[in-house]
């Protein structure tokens, strides 16, 4: 890949964010204005996640200004938010929820790992 200066990586990366919009017209020109500074920069869409990544280049593009707390062992919160998202569209049975949670995690966990 072609080096790229902290510039172009950082309007990429907002030009990439305003992809996300619900207006189609805005959402295709983002998308013609990232091919034209991609093809400038002889790059390609191929290229775009290695760009896009923090860090890519050893420095952050924005640091996160409110970072989420770690997660301390027992911390339960995401578990319980993921059984209240499913009690909102599934029905199920009181106990059924926290193992469809958990095997949420399981297989979200391997497939990161794998």
């Amino acid at each position: 890949m072609a080096e790229i200066s902290d510039k172009v990586r950082l309007r990429l990366t907002q030009l990439h964010a305003m992809l996300g919009t619900s207006n189609a017209h805005e959402r295709d020109a983002v998308w013609q204005k990232i091919d034209e500074t991609l093809r400038k920069h002889k790059l390609t869409w191929n290229d775009l996640p290695e760009i896009l990544q923090p860090g890519s280049d050893d420095t952050d593009i924005q640091d996160d200004p409110d970072p989420a707390p770690e997660q301390q062992p027992g911390d339960t919160r995401a578990l319980e938010c993921v059984q209240y998202i499913l009690q909102q569209y599934v029905d199920l049975k009181p106990h059924e929820y926290l193992a469809v949670a958990f095997y949420g995690f399981c297989t979200h966990t391997l497939s990161t790992i794998l």
